[in-house]
């Protein structure tokens, strides 16, 4: 199972650890890139060995419908965890 690291972080001043479910050892947690593939400012990351960070995928500026119809772009770890999971 995947699920998103969370979207916490605001780098470079902090970083917040992987959130749960993604912390627990039976789920992959999923950070958050951008198009050049640096890691996004807000994706959680792993601060120690419980919150591991297993893959990153895209999660900046991700193009997906919208709840009532058409499309809209998102940014989150909830972003790429579909990326991941494909």
């Amino acid at each position: 199972m995947f699920a998103a690291a969370g979207n916490g972080s605001r780098r470079p001043h902090y970083r917040e650890p992987v959130d749960d479910p993604a912390a627990s050892p039976s789920i992959l947690a999923v950070g958050a890139v951008d198009e050049s593939q640096a890691v996004a400012d807000f994706s959680n990351a792993q601060l120690d060995n419980i919150g591991i960070l297993d893959f990153c995928a895209p999660g900046v500026d991700i193009y997906s419908s919208v709840n009532g119809g058409g499309f809209a772009r998102f940014d989150g770890t909830s972003m790429a965890s579909p990326h991941a999971a494909g």
